[in-house]
C-alpha cells in the first residue's frame, strides 16, 4: 500500500512573536542594568535559546557600555534607548536589537577591526567590543539620524519553537 508519510513539524506554521519592546534610561551602569532585564523578559517570553539569549545579552552590555563611557561629555549623562524585536528575515527567525544614544557622533562599525591573531595590547580601544559585536551577531547596521541621534541596529538569526 502507497501512501503519503506527514511529518507534524512540515506543517507548522512560523511562530509568531511579541511585538517589540522599547525603554529609554539614563546613561548609566544602573540604566544599562534596567535594558538588560528587558532584554533578558522579551527573549524568555520568546522562547530564544539560552545560547542566542547569552550573545544578544553580550552585544547589548558591550553597546551600551561604551555609550555610558565615551558618547557624553564626564558629567553630562545623557539618555539611552533600547528597542528589541523579533521577526523574520530570509525565512529565518531574528531578533532585532536597536540603541539608539544623543552623544557624539560616531559609527562603531567604521571603526578598524584588528584580526583576531594581533596581541590585546595591540587593539585600538574599541577594537575588543566590535569584534564581540560583529562576531556574535548576523546583521549590523548604524546611522546618525538628526532627531534620534547615534542609531546602532544589531540583529541574530535563532531558532525558534514553531507552534501548531
Amino acid at each position: 500500500m502507497k501512501g503519503t508519510l506527514q511529518r507534524g513539524c512540515e506543517h507548522m506554521q512560523p511562530r509568531a512573536f511579541d511585538p517589540p519592546v522599547r525603554t529609554s534610561c539614563h546613561a548609566n551602569p544602573e540604566g544599562l542594568s534596567s535594558l538588560l532585564d528587558m532584554l533578558d523578559r522579551y527573549c524568555a517570553q520568546n522562547q530564544v535559546d539560552s545560547h542566542a539569549q547569552h550573545d544578544l545579552h553580550l552585544i547589548v552590555e558591550e553597546a551600551c557600555f561604551n555609550i555610558i563611557s565615551y558618547a557624553y561629555p564626564e558629567g553630562a549623562p545623557g539618555r539611552l534607548s533600547l528597542q528589541v524585536g523579533a521577526r523574520y528575515s530570509a525565512g529565518k527567525p531574528l531578533i532585532e536589537i536597536t540603541i539608539e544614544d544623543a552623544g557624539i557622533p560616531f559609527n562603531p562599525l567604521a571603526l578598524h577591526v584588528t584580526a583576531r591573531t594581533t596581541p590585546v595590547e595591540e587593539i585600538a580601544p574599541g577594537g575588543l567590543g566590535v569584534l564581540l559585536i560583529r562576531s556574535l551577531s548576523d546583521q549590523q547596521h548604524y546611522e546618525h539620524d538628526p532627531q534620534r541621534g547615534n542609531v546602532l541596529t544589531i540583529g541574530k538569526f535563532i531558532s525558534a519553537p514553531h507552534q501548531h
